[in-house]
């Protein structure tokens, strides 16, 4: 057995063993079984073929339902996000009635219904600011792992298949790589000493891996991250953002090459005649029939039936062969959401939406009063990462993006984290609560 799988093995179950002490190292386990995916490795052929991030979840569960939860702390679906996320879920089983490919669909509600455990998992686990920079440093050298394979792979074409389980398309890798980044540039920003300049170091290997996939979905999503984030950091430390953007910028020109300037010059370049790059152009085609689809299976046909119903409504040239399953993906979250979920899902996943965007108001108004910045700059990262979901799904179907149910699930914790420390502020008064406020921070950089 080669030396990588026996260092995957020995982290991976010294993570199951300290998560009865505490649930945040079975987190810890999963996340390196995620970013280590041993089928998609070539020292996985050294390991049997378990189902290691289930594995790590369900002893995270068990482990989670041992520990002793904050008697204050509100509870689990308490937020309007996540109790959309449960309707939602709920639907999507009572879709198994009519669903047009049953096989696909189960698998489809199977999926959703592990996400929601995860948020389960993920609230109970991440309880403080400390648990949560954990986390966020977890996804971030998670991120780093997939970048350092990207760049142990890069070859003359797109960089496809070297991310972990949903991860093999090089839009969704490049999308799940870029919320990585965002995180890693506000750790910068929010840490001080090694962990800074750690987190520093994470940044070029992301970039670089984002660029070897060539995605314009991830290119795009990017400047609407960096337009969410200098809206939602603290004012303090806006002109610092900037001077870093900066510096992503020109990073961005020093790595990029050739086809990846090619192909993102493509979003805007048209022919002679006008048409744009087919690539693009097909992507504008599938809103008409996918609306088509919508109109004639109002309540949804099912996970994956746009692929199912695509030979019925468009044109050989649009569609694809992989694995000899002909059809073609939706490439738009909200469409694939419409045709597979019908109108009921699209609401309930807009729902999700606006109290994603109510939520980062609300906290952004803490600032006023006097929210300590540390907070203000995970909003921002948040915020950001969750602008990079919503702006990939415009070019790819990013609803089973699993990091979307990570941030889902932050965002609840760092809401109900802020809400306390201004419920704190304003018990001791103004001085003594920014003094215990920083001093918590300053506890939780050191640790």
């Amino acid at each position: 057995m080669s030396l990588t799988a026996v260092a995957f093995v020995g982290i991976y179950c010294l993570g199951l063993v300290f998560s009865f002490q505490r649930p945040i190292y079975g987190l810890a386990a999963y996340l390196w079984a995620f970013y280590n995916h041993p089928q998609g490795r070539w020292w996985g052929l050294d390991l049997p073929d378990l189902r290691w991030s289930l594995i790590a979840a369900v002893v995270t569960l068990i482990a989670t339902m041992l520990s002793r939860s904050s008697g204050t702390r509100p509870a689990w679906h308490a937020s309007w996000g996540v109790r959309l996320l449960i309707l939602f879920v709920l639907w999507v089983w009572l879709q198994s009635l009519w669903a047009v490919k049953q096989a696909y669909h189960i698998e489809g509600a199977i999926l959703f219904t592990k996400y929601l455990v995860l948020y389960f998992l993920i609230y109970r686990a991440v309880s403080d600011t400390n648990l949560f920079e954990r986390f966020s440093f977890g996804h971030i050298f998670g991120c780093l792992i997939f970048g350092w394979v990207a760049y142990q792979n890069a070859g003359p074409g797109r960089l496809e298949d070297v991310g972990g389980p949903g991860l093999q398309d090089a839009n969704m890798l490049a999308g799940h790589i870029a919320t990585g980044l965002v995180f890693a540039g506000i750790v910068f920003l929010n840490c001080r000493g090694t962990k800074r300049w750690l987190s520093f170091a994470t940044i070029p290997f992301m970039l670089n891996g984002i660029i070897l996939t060539g995605s314009r979905g991830a290119f795009v999503s990017l400047l609407g991250a960096g337009v969410a984030v200098l809206y939602l950091v603290p004012k303090t430390s806006r002109r610092i953002v900037y001077g870093l953007s900066g510096l992503a910028v020109v990073l961005l020109l020093i790595l990029g090459h050739e086809l990846f300037w090619e192909r993102m010059l493509s979003i805007l370049e048209t022919d002679k005649s006008g048409k744009r790059e087919a690539s693009a152009q097909s992507r504008i085609d599938l809103v008409g029939y996918g609306w088509e689809m919508a109109k004639d299976y109002p309540l949804g046909a099912g996970h994956r039936g746009h692929q199912v119903l695509s030979p019925d409504y468009m044109p050989e040239s649009l569609l694809t062969n992989v694995g000899g399953v002909v059809g073609r993906s939706a490439h738009n979250t909200f469409l694939a959401v419409l045709v597979e979920h019908g109108f009921v899902g699209a609401v309930l996943y807009l729902g999700i939406m606006i109290w994603v965007i109510r939520t980062l108001f609300r906290l952004r108004a803490l600032d006023a009063q006097a929210l300590p910045p540390s907070l203000g700059l995970y909003r921002a990262a948040l915020g950001g990462a969750l602008a990079v979901l919503f702006f990939s799904g415009l070019f790819v179907n990013a609803l089973k993006a699993e990091v979307g149910v990570w941030l889902l699930a932050l965002l609840a914790i760092l809401s109900q984290i802020s809400h306390d420390s201004i419920r704190g502020h304003d018990e001791l008064g103004p001085r003594e609560g920014r003094q215990k406020a920083v001093g918590e921070h300053s506890g939780n950089m050191r640790s």
